[in-house]
């Protein structure tokens, strides 16, 4: 198992789901699970789906003028322990332009934006929600990133190809 320390006593592995064994990589498709450690406690991250165009919740969710909604759909799969976080704090996107855009915190169609971005996940349990994001028309997704501060400041990525 190649791990990787973001702090100390705090390591962190990635592992493809498609792979039979762990990679050392970061990187991976849509769809890659990184083993997210944090002393016992142990969850699981995927991105499953990008929805791009995202609708907003409702008649009254719309992004800015000249944006769209993009959301990002997170399965977070708790390992051992009891793992929770804040998803908005976690996830960014990367765009073809090479800007870093961070999260709207509003909810797209379809999907919750967690527990207004929190998620609490013990051993066994799952939760899926959505990081909604807004991006320029005109600006494709080219990365999406999940925390770098658990990674040892390498974040985890997924290679989004539109």
């Amino acid at each position: 198992t190649t791990t990787k320390a973001s702090e100390p006593n705090t390591p962190v592995s990635a592992a493809a789901s498609t792979a039979p064994g762990p990679s050392a990589s970061l990187s991976g498709p849509v769809g890659t699970t990184y083993s997210v450690t944090s002393g016992a406690d142990v969850y699981g991250i995927t991105l499953t789906k990008v929805v791009d165009p995202a609708q907003g919740a409702d008649q009254y969710t719309s992004p800015n003028n000249g944006n769209r909604f993009v959301g990002a759909v997170f399965k977070i799969a708790g390992t051992t322990g009891s793992s929770s976080d804040d998803a908005n704090s976690d996830a960014s996107i990367i765009g073809s332009n090479g800007q870093s855009y961070s999260p709207d915190f509003n909810s797209i169609a379809g999907y919750t934006n967690f527990n207004a971005g929190d998620f609490n996940v013990s051993a066994g349990e799952t939760s899926i929600g959505s990081v909604t994001f807004q991006v320029p028309q005109g600006v494709s997704v080219s990365k999406i990133e999940w925390n770098a501060s658990v990674f040892g400041g390498q974040p985890a990525e997924w290679a989004v190809h539109g």
